[in-house]
């Protein structure tokens, strides 16, 4: 992990290539037929994101990584239930 005082600099150094590495696995599992709660298997095999993502309170970052989720899950359509 790597520490600077511009902010930026920390997230795009620090957790960029994790979050690379996550869309990837998530579009190499995308052309499996999973059913829901495979996938959900598949995105909390992931512990090291969580780490990352509590580590940088961004919420572009955050956002992100939930979109590309919900996408994965319900495979880019609407949601069948409330996230909530």
């Amino acid at each position: 992990m790597t520490f600077h005082n511009d902010k930026h600099f920390n997230i795009s150094k620090n957790f960029e290539k994790k979050l690379s590495e996550f869309h990837l696995c998530l579009k190499q599992w995308q052309h499996r037929k999973l059913i829901r709660l495979g996938k959900v298997t598949v995105i909390k095999t992931f512990p090291n994101l969580n780490i990352h993502l509590l580590s940088f309170q961004t919420i572009q970052i955050k956002s992100d990584i939930n979109k590309s989720i919900y996408n994965f899950i319900w495979n880019g359509k609407q949601d069948k239930i409330k996230r909530k």
